[in-house]
């Protein structure tokens, strides 16, 4: 059983992402802005705003899951430089 704010925030991130994509092939791809893979690309600028807008843009909480973004990919070096802004 989901809570309802776990499915808010699902919500979200596809609305988000499906915007992006739209904005993407719509505007950014015809203007000549070189994107690899639109959904990829779509996605990840969907889970930045979601995150931003769920820390209420606080600069400490980024860095938090920035560093946390790093740790799992065992850039550990780079997670505590990031860290260590704090």
């Amino acid at each position: 059983m989901k809570s309802e704010i776990i499915t808010n925030i699902i919500r979200d991130i596809e609305k988000a992402a499906q915007a992006q994509y739209e904005y993407n092939m719509t505007v950014n791809i015809p203007q000549g802005i070189n994107i690899n893979d639109p959904q990829q690309h779509a996605l990840e600028v969907a889970l930045v705003s979601t995150l931003s807008k769920l820390t209420d843009w606080d600069i400490s909480e980024a860095r938090r899951i920035a560093a946390d973004l790093l740790e799992d990919v065992n850039d550990r070096e780079g997670a505590a430089a990031i860290q260590a802004l704090d």
